[in-house]
């Protein structure tokens, strides 16, 4: 295949891949030679990241269908390469065949058009020689062949009369078949039977004649009666061969009868014809009473598509006024923050901190049970337990396995928890802390930990106002326990005041993980962005209550590590890049949600990965109108490959 039909068959298959769905993109990849479809693979297998042997059963009925369905929807065209040569082979044959001038894809829509059963029955045919007919239809989307409903239909009712017709054409030549083949060896052997008999005597009768010749002339007379024996026994040998004569119109007989047979098989097939005819005919009744009906439906979409681009206009029309309000009540609320700017610069600090001083000295009270007093600040403390019975995570997603089982357990519907358990492990393993903003995330906090260390958190509760960071160091270095549990961190102490902590426990080498959690997702909304460079929001907007909850404790410590070390060198991605361009987000924002995105993206894949990133944390600093309206536009301008789906999520659709 030369260079230019190749890319210009490549460039046809990329425009229609996108029109197969899931299902029909597995039949494609069915259909293929698995010797084709391992040729790119064994080219580079460091780009596909093969880790078993490309021989193994495992890998040709697990991981090679993934790296198909991924390359195709990514466009790779080492991986349509394969499709291309089926699809090339193809038009060289129907070329050959048909010696057609239109190109092959005209051809098919040509007598789709015409109805004619003739030459879609021999171009079915011709098909059938190359390829499953089963998979015609999705070769065709591939040439730019759109099938309508009624097609579909006409086509598999025609492919199944040919497979049915193939079917009994087999069955009687194979019954016709066995009968002839047993008549004729049967006829072979009466033959051989009768020869051998004949030439047994005639052997016979040369021995007595060479036995009377060397006998006296007294003996003439007896070879006189002997030549007469010669000359019956030769009468008996025409009337063999008038049998072998006979025996021959015989079995020309079993040729006509074979004959007859099949010109009774041509009649069969003129009959089936003929059926297919009638139905055809009763297709396309059927087919211009639906085209009618299409053309009645057509017209009042086109009335409806009126009426709705009049509701744009009012609808345009009010979305100006109220951006004109927006304004005003901008401006108005910027100078209600001045105003308050300046109240606030001019208190005195001084005054408030005696005032406070002697309020807490005359209302001091004794410590409780389960609480430590630092600073006139109770902290409350609850200690972890370890179970008994711990069960070790093999790998990765062992991990995430028992993950998504607890958070079921919590109360989390089942439909978020795989996303969910992905975008936790991809929050920790790239040096975040978790913030939980969601009801019952205690219960949360517990999946995460019984999970990772088989163990329920070691939880620490601020009270307002709280101010002492080497307090909570000292008490999480303290603890044995792997996991840790802040609440109510967000509003109760000050930012500046947390950042320690978590620089502390950002990576450590003793395995431990930080949590936050915040019931209360609008004090979320307005904590300073630098705080984003430790910390990552993650919500969950619907729980059910669980009054027993059953999870599984296991040990994943390891196992994560070393899925720790499977990123290598971080890149920062260019799609994220695009999302929040132009807004206020640093730069070290971008790089670390990079590296998260793509530890996810090794537990699923890309898009799932933006779609939980957006629902869990961009949704919520949108918030600020201005950011919204920023990162709504990037998606609309930067033409990503799934932006509606990014936009309806950010939306709350």
């Amino acid at each position: 295949m030369n260079k230019i039909l190749f890319n210009q068959l490549l460039g046809e298959i990329k425009k229609n891949i996108h029109l197969l769905t899931d299902e029909e993109i597995m039949q494609l990849i069915e259909s293929l030679p698995m010797e084709l479809k391992l040729q790119p693979i064994k080219k580079n297998t460091k780009k596909y990241k093969i880790a078993s042997r490309i021989d193994s059963k495992l890998f040709r009925e697990r991981q090679l269908p993934k790296i198909y369905i991924d390359g195709l929807k990514n466009d790779d065209n080492a991986l349509i390469g394969p499709i291309v040569v089926s699809i090339a082979n193809i038009k060289n044959e129907y070329e050959q065949e048909f010696d057609q001038e239109i190109e092959l894809s005209e051809y098919i829509k040509k007598i789709l058009r015409s109805k004619d059963e003739v030459k879609l029955y021999r171009f079915l045919k011709f098909l059938e020689k190359n390829m499953d007919l089963t998979y015609c239809s999705i070769y065709m989307k591939l040439m730019g062949v759109i099938l309508n409903k009624t097609n579909e239909v006409y086509l598999e009712t025609l492919i199944k009369l040919i497979k049915e017709s193939n079917k009994f054409l087999q069955e009687e030549l194979e019954s016709q078949k066995i009968s002839y083949d047993s008549k004729i060896e049967q006829l072979n052997i009466n033959f051989i039977k009768e020869s051998k008999q004949k030439n047994d005597l005639i052997s016979m009768l040369k021995e007595d004649c060479d036995e009377k010749k060397i006998e006296n002339n007294k003996l003439k007379q007896e070879l006189l009666n002997k030549t007469e024996e010669v000359s019956n026994l030769n009468g008996r040998n025409q009337s063999l061969t008038k049998e072998i004569t006979i025996l021959k119109e015989e079995k020309k007989e079993v040729q006509n009868l074979l004959s007859e047979r099949e010109k009774q098989l041509r009649l069969t097939k003129e009959q089936l014809m003929g059926k297919i005819k009638e139905f055809n005919e009763q297709l396309k009744i059927q087919w211009e009473k639906d085209n009618e009906e299409l053309l009645e439906l057509t017209s009042n979409l086109e009335s409806e598509k009126v009426e709705l681009i009049y509701e744009i206009k009012q609808y345009n029309n009010k979305i100006e006024e109220l951006r004109t309000e927006e304004l005003r009540l901008k401006d108005k609320v910027d100078s209600y923050h001045q105003t308050i700017n300046n109240f606030i610069e001019n208190i005195d600090l001084k005054y408030l901190e005696n005032h406070l001083t002697n309020y807490f000295i005359s209302n001091n009270k004794p410590k409780s049970v389960g609480t430590i007093v630092m600073d006139n600040h109770e902290i409350y403390i609850k200690e972890n337990y370890k179970e008994q019975e711990i069960a070790k995570c093999e790998d990765i997603n062992h991990f995430v396995d028992n993950l998504y089982s607890n958070l079921q357990q919590s109360g989390v519907f089942e439909s978020e928890c795989e996303n969910l358990s992905n975008y936790i492990i991809s929050i920790i393993a790239s040096g975040l802390t978790p913030l939980i903003c969601s009801y019952r995330a205690r219960n949360i906090a517990t999946a995460i930990s019984s999970a990772y260390s088989g163990e329920s958190p070691y939880i620490i509760t601020l009270p307002s106002g709280f101010n002492n960071p080497n307090l909570l160091i000292q008490k999480a270095k303290e603890t044995t326990a792997k996991c840790i549990l802040i609440e109510d961190v967000i509003g109760s102490m000050s930012e500046s005041c947390l950042l320690p902590l978590l620089r502390e426990f950002q990576y450590n080498d003793e395995g431990k993980i930080i949590i936050l959690s915040s019931e209360q997702e609008d004090v979320c909304k307005y904590m300073p962005k630098y705080l984003l460079n430790y910390v990552s929001i993650m919500t969950v907007e619907m729980i059910n209550i669980v009054r027993r909850p059953n999870y599984i404790f296991s040990n994943a410590v390891d196992s994560f590590r070393e899925f720790e070390d499977i990123i290598g060198e971080v890149h920062a991605s260019r799609e994220l890049r695009k999302i929040i361009e132009g807004t206020e987000l640093q730069r070290n924002y971008h790089q670390q949600r990079s590296e998260m995105l793509k530890y996810f993206s090794n537990l699923s894949d890309v898009n799932q990965a933006y779609k939980t990133f957006i629902k869990n944390e961009i949704k919520v600093l949108c918030s600020d109108t201005d950011f919204s309206e920023k990162v709504e536009r990037n998606l609309m301008e930067k033409n990503f490959k799934f932006n509606f789906e990014l936009i309806d999520v950010l939306r709350g659709a």
